[in-house]
């Protein structure tokens, strides 16, 4: 297949649109052509341009995919294997969710918190590591992929659906590398569950400021909303969030970018049924040791892991609030205000 990087440039270098961020109508300016890391996925993807909204600074795909068309993508498509996020081995708690870990601890006290929602779990890394830590808490999640669901029970989390989801209040939702997979910021905000007044909602999405050098990314997809510090902000405060905390973390664009190449070499010519070498199948550990370890001597590694987690959290907590402008990722903390 070629062509896929597609210009797309009207008159004017402008396209007359409604903002996926705002919902404004207007021309929104083109900075870019959309790009693809797996080839197979135009299939699904209809996006052409990048465009940046003039008001809130939201950078979107245009034309974007229907809802219908994502959920066929994120339950079937999106984990299959041979592609970038297949795993044959479940991915067990690394140094990225300790950091999360000690991102929110540094502004939420969790001892106080009851209920939480996790955003697109995934193979729910964070949930685990949370119920080791802090086993009275309840951890929820909504998860289409059928690839993930039966890890997430394993891991301690409980999989809700729409009748269920009204029944619970929510002191903290988490999402992490979800909301820029959503067709519109409109569509986020709507997934999200019952929210107590004054719960807290802690988000990650990657840093795409596009006057410091993120144009110069090989790829886009699946992603379709690009955010920097200013339209995060923005978008949150249209919702009705207030904003504690903000920082850009991570290794810089330009590592990111590095890692983003090597990925489009090994993947750009997936197929279905066509598996491909994934840096992502990671031993599972814990997995092997329950099997073959006696009960008590599990419940003393228990010990181990949750006093080591601790430690590991104080150790990484000044490189995980690193604040520098080349950070490839944005991490907030927002309130929900009270009406």
């Amino acid at each position: 297949m070629t062509g896929i990087v597609v210009e797309d440039l009207s008159t004017n270098n402008t396209v007359a649109t409604v903002c996926a961020g705002c919902g404004r109508l207007d021309n929104f300016r083109i900075v870019s052509s959309y790009r693809f890391n797996v080839k197979y996925d135009v299939k699904y993807f209809p996006c052409k341009s990048l465009l940046e909204c003039h008001y809130c600074k939201l950078v979107f795909a245009h034309p974007l995919p229907s809802i219908e068309t994502l959920a066929e993508y994120y339950s079937n498509v999106y984990r299959a294997k041979g592609r970038p996020h297949f795993c044959e081995i479940p991915p067990t708690v690394s140094s990225r969710h300790l950091a999360y870990l000690s991102y929110i601890t540094s502004f939420i006290d969790l001892k106080k918190i009851s209920n939480i929602y996790e955003v697109g779990a995934g193979w729910g890394e964070i949930g685990f590591l949370l119920k080791e830590l802090y086993p009275e808490i309840s951890i929820y999640t909504k998860e289409p992929d059928i690839h993930v669901q039966q890890n997430l029970i394993n891991s301690g989390y409980t999989i809700i659906d729409d009748k269920s989801e009204v029944l619970i209040t929510y002191d903290l939702i988490i999402s992490t590398h979800s909301m820029e997979h959503f067709n519109n910021c409109d569509k986020f905000f709507k997934t999200l569950p019952n929210l107590r007044c004054g719960g807290y909602l802690f988000i990650e999405v990657p840093n795409c400021p596009i006057d410091i050098g993120w144009l110069d990314r090989p790829y886009d997809s699946p992603h379709l909303l690009f955010f920097n510090q200013i339209s995060l902000k923005n978008i949150f405060s249209q919702a009705d969030f207030t904003n504690i905390a903000m920082s850009v973390a991570g290794h810089s664009l330009n590592a990111d970018f590095e890692i983003c190449r090597l990925w489009k070499s090994r993947f750009e010519n997936w197929t279905p049924g066509k598996a491909r070498f994934n840096p992502l199948v990671i031993f599972n550990a814990k997995s092997i040791i329950k099997r073959i370890v006696p009960k008590k001597v599990w419940s003393i590694l228990r010990e181990t892991l949750v006093g080591s987690a601790k430690q590991s959290i104080e150790d990484t907590a000044s490189e995980f609030n690193n604040s520098s402008e080349q950070g490839w990722l944005l991490r907030g903390i927002f309130i929900k205000d009270c009406e």
